[in-house]
């Protein structure tokens, strides 16, 4: 078989596809890269606007431009200024914001931003007038101006109402006042009239006082010659009674200087709360009956009485002192009991014991003693304040008269003032100030207790500092109430 060859012109036209596939594929590749090329630099150009337009308008807020051409077209219709159809809606937007901000702040060429912080200041600055100027309910607000403006015309309106009205009262007042003027230029011609009759009668009446007056200068004259001759003996009168009065000085302090000398004296002769004469018993136990029974050797003859108290004192250690301060509340006089004399006999007297003191016991020979008591002398009491008998803390009148009446019933005599008869002082409970706050004492009841409390204060305070100084003894009521043995029964 012959050997197979290749027609010549099969591979020639092999190759020339070749080419032209060649020549195709490289025209498509500069075509792709060309068209590659454009289509970044188209969509850097849209990225850019997009970034651009994105910071004017958000994309919610886009509409179509019928929309767009529509709103232009009502902005002109109402606006002849925007006519021009070459306006853009921006253009037409911006000319309206220039024309508003005219018409706010009044200046051509404001931009809108600036017309609106100046408006918000004068807005600011307006209020601060209205209230410098006391317009009750009137203020500019920045948010609504048109509201505002018909607020601030109806308060001129009512200011100027106000003051047509204060000038129409004005007026009034000065037309009320000018007849008041002319009927005081009445009332001043009047009164001038009157003056002038006056003064003429003044003038009559002087000629006739200067001649009064000469006549009555000689009497004068006469007159102060027997005064002056009085007044030299009245003087003379004062110069004697002087001289007496520094006579009877002297004498006066001669008395008081010979009072204190006496008063020292008499407190030598005082009872001393120390000496045998105040602690001296009254009389003793004689023996001892049934019970609660005891004899004494006071009996009838002797000034005592049924119902006569007295405390019983250790026959060995007598009657205590009444000490140096009769007012303290310790060392009381206690003895070993009490007793009260429910029979009185020929020679004794049966008592019943009304207390014994624990520890101790009543025997043959104890002595007996009652402060008010005495058979030869009629001691003087003065008995002042008052007292608290049951001790429950409250001091009465009451108790005062019930002390007062012991003091008389056991042959003492009780006596209003301290003087230099009286024997003995028996202070009753130390009145106390009561305590108020300021408030309080604006009250014009508590104002007056306090000050009959301070009455009553100083008037106890004197009573003991005039027994003080008379040397008096002082005591207070439970000491005195032991020293007669009638503490116990007191609290019943």
């Amino acid at each position: 078989m012959p050997p197979i060859t290749q027609p010549q012109g099969s591979r020639g036209g092999l190759i020339t596809a070749l080419v032209v596939f060649a020549i195709l594929f490289l025209t498509a590749a500069i075509f792709a890269i060309y068209f590659n090329v454009n289509m970044r630099a188209e969509q850097d150009k849209f990225t850019k606007l997009e970034s651009k337009y994105k910071g004017v308008i958000a994309d919610g807020s886009l509409v179509a431009e019928s929309d767009v051409q529509t709103a232009v077209k009502m902005l002109r219709d109402q606006d002849p200024a925007l006519a021009d159809p070459n306006l853009k809606l921006v253009d037409v937007l911006q000319q309206r914001g220039d024309r508003l901000a005219k018409v706010i702040a009044g200046n051509a060429g404001v931009p809108g931003l600036t017309a609106e912080t100046e408006a918000a200041a004068r807005v600011a600055a307006a209020n601060e007038k209205i209230r410098a100027a006391k317009l009750g309910g009137v203020t500019v607000t920045p948010d609504n101006l048109l509201s505002s403006i018909d607020g601030l015309v109806k308060a001129l309106i009512a200011k100027d109402q106000l003051v047509t009205s204060a000038n129409n009262s004005i007026t009034k007042k000065f037309a009320d006042n000018a007849d008041a003027v002319n009927a005081s230029q009445a009332k001043i011609e009047a009164i001038q009239q009157s003056v002038a009759a006056a003064q003429a009668e003044a003038e009559k009446a002087r000629a006739e006082l200067a001649k009064d007056r000469s006549e009555k200068q000689a009497q004068m004259d006469a007159m102060s010659a027997d005064v002056k001759k009085t007044s030299d003996d009245l003087n003379k009168a004062v110069q004697d009674k002087q001289l007496e009065v520094t006579t009877l000085q002297g004498k006066q302090a001669k008395l008081e200087q010979e009072i204190d000398i006496l008063k020292k004296k008499l407190g030598q002769y005082r009872l001393n709360t120390t000496e045998s004469t105040v602690r001296r018993a009254d009389g003793m136990i004689t023996g001892l009956g049934k019970g609660n029974t005891v004899y004494v050797n006071l009996g009838q003859g002797q000034e005592v009485v049924a119902g006569m108290t007295f405390e019983v004192y250790d026959k060995a250690e007598g009657v205590p002192a009444l000490g140096e301060n009769g007012l303290r509340d310790d060392e009381m006089p206690i003895g070993k009991g009490s007793i009260e004399i429910v029979r009185v006999n020929a020679a004794n007297s049966e008592c019943r014991v009304v207390k014994t003191t624990p520890g101790f016991a009543i025997a043959e020979g104890d002595l007996i003693a009652n402060l008010v008591y005495d058979q030869n002398i009629k001691f003087k009491f003065v008995v002042y304040g008052k007292y608290d008998l049951d001790q429950n803390g409250i001091a009465t009148d009451g108790d005062t008269d019930v002390m007062k009446r012991l003091v008389t019933q056991w042959g003492g005599k009780v006596t209003d003032t301290v003087n230099a008869d009286t024997d003995f002082v028996i202070l009753g409970k130390e009145p106390v100030l009561p305590s108020f706050s300021k408030e309080e004492l604006d009250l014009p009841e508590n104002a007056k207790k306090l000050a009959d409390a301070q009455t009553e204060q100083d008037a106890y305070q004197k009573v003991k500092a005039d027994a003080r100084e008379l040397h008096i003894p002082v005591m207070n009521q439970n000491r005195f109430l032991y020293f007669v043995g009638y503490y116990d029964q007191a609290k019943r």
